[in-house]
């Protein structure tokens, strides 16, 4: 009997080849959505203090998660990255609030002014 909810389990796991690859992804890119967060947070109270502590962490959350997402590459060599509707679909099935910040961020709404200055103004 365990061996066939054992075997169920692996066949489970092979359905979406790209599940096992997006919890890991979530995991490596978290720091960055907690540091999306605050950045998203700042206002024009923020301190320079608070500001410069936002940017040393920036610099160390960008090394682990660089580092953590070369571990991925050798982690899931045979994944077929050129699937970006896949791997989509699986990080939002792993992490929806992470998707949606990194296409926040992607696509901020800015607001542009109605006129530019010029030079002579």
């Amino acid at each position: 009997m365990f061996f066939f909810l054992a075997l169920a389990g692996v066949s489970c796991q092979q359905a979406d080849p790209y599940a096992d690859y997006a919890k890991d992804f979530c995991n490596c890119v978290q720091p960055f959505a907690a540091l999306q967060e605050r950045i998203m947070a700042m206002d024009e109270n923020t301190s320079e203090e608070e500001m410069g502590q936002l940017f040393a962490d920036g610099q160390k959350a960008d090394a682990d998660v660089q580092s953590c997402l070369m571990g991925l590459q050798e982690k899931y060599p045979d994944l077929d990255m050129e699937k970006e509707e896949d791997i989509m679909n699986a990080l939002r099935n792993a992490c929806p609030d992470i998707v949606r910040l990194m296409e926040e961020s992607a696509n901020p709404d800015v607001e542009m002014p109605d006129e530019t200055p010029t030079e002579a103004e």
